[in-house]
């Protein structure tokens, strides 16, 4: 919406500055420049998010793998406060990493997370290397137990029942 108004922005203050069309009362809806200037400041700080959101909500290529990649990397690249931004612009960026870290639960243990799950798994992020070293020892630590349980519990579907028993001393009661 704001890159759109930023498009317009020549005819919308002439139609807002034009005594014919725009009553007097009204001509106060025209943004100064500084507040054109933060609307500027704003869509380059969401235009990535754009490119994210896409990219996360297609229906062909969607992979669960790449959420978190996609999101430290949106973080690290484009959320990181620099001393040349505005102060509108670190507030917005600092209020949008405060969201995407509560929202996909990124500040705390990552254990048990189905994206890091799925990204241990997929071949393009095995590495990990978008996490820090603590996290990724965390990561890999979880995937190996969840390997563990689960090549266990496929080893006690392939034994019978029968086959369970044997070697354990069992006692026959005759009446």
């Amino acid at each position: 919406m704001l890159e759109r108004l930023l498009e317009q922005r020549c005819p919308v203050t002439a139609v807002l500055s034009e005594p014919g069309t725009t009553h007097r009362s009204d001509r106060d809806l025209d943004l100064t420049t500084a507040q054109w200037r933060i609307a500027e400041d704003i869509v380059s700080v969401l235009r990535p998010m754009i490119t994210l959101t896409e990219l996360l909500s297609q229906d062909v290529n969607a992979s669960l793998s790449a959420t978190l990649p996609m999101l430290v990397n949106m973080k690290r690249r484009h959320l990181l406060s620099r001393d040349d931004d505005s102060t509108t612009v670190k507030a917005v960026k600092k209020k949008i990493t405060e969201k995407i870290d509560k929202r996909w639960e990124l500040t705390g243990s990552l254990e048990g997370s189905i994206y890091i799950q799925a990204a241990v798994l997929d071949p393009r992020f095995k590495s990990l290397s978008f996490l820090d070293a603590e996290k990724r020892d965390d990561a890999y630590a979880t995937q190996k137990k969840l390997l563990l349980r689960e090549r266990t519990a496929a080893a006690q579907r392939k034994v019978s029942p029968h086959q369970r028993g044997k070697g354990k001393s069992s006692r026959t009661y005759q009446c």
